[in-house]
C-alpha cells in the first residue's frame, strides 16, 4: 500500500495510512466509552491524542500541498477555505446536539 495516492489536484491527495490510523483512534475512543470495565481500553485518551496529532499533521500537509501548484498561497485564503469546508458540519452537529438536549 502506498503512503501517498496522488490525484490530478495535489491539494486533494489521499493518505490511506493516515485515514486508517484515524479510524483506529476513533474506534479506540468509542471502545473506551462503551466498555469502561475492560482494562485494555482504559487508555482511550490516547486515541484523542492520536487524533489531535494526525489533525495537526494533515492541516500542515494540506497547506504545504496548496503551495505546490502556485508557489505561494494566502494563509487567509487557506483558512477561509478550511472554515467553509468545516462550518456546515459544525452547524449540523450543533443542531443534532440541541435536538438531543
Amino acid at each position: 500500500m502506498a503512503l501517498l495516492v496522488t490525484r490530478s489536484n495535489p491539494s486533494k491527495a489521499s493518505l490511506p495510512v493516515i485515514n486508517a490510523l484515524r479510524v483506529a483512534a476513533v474506534f479506540w475512543i468509542l471502545l473506551f466509552h462503551l466498555c469502561p470495565s475492560v482494562a485494555v481500553f482504559h487508555y482511550g485518551f490516547l486515541g484523542v491524542d492520536l487524533l489531535f496529532a494526525l489533525s495537526g499533521f494533515l492541516v500542515g500537509y494540506h497547506y504545504a500541498n496548496a503551495l505546490v501548484p502556485f508557489n505561494s498561497i494566502s494563509y487567509k485564503k487557506f483558512l477561509v477555505a478550511r472554515i467553509a469546508r468545516l462550518y456546515p458540519l459544525h452547524i449540523f452537529t450543533l443542531l443534532i446536539i440541541a435536538g438531543l438536549v
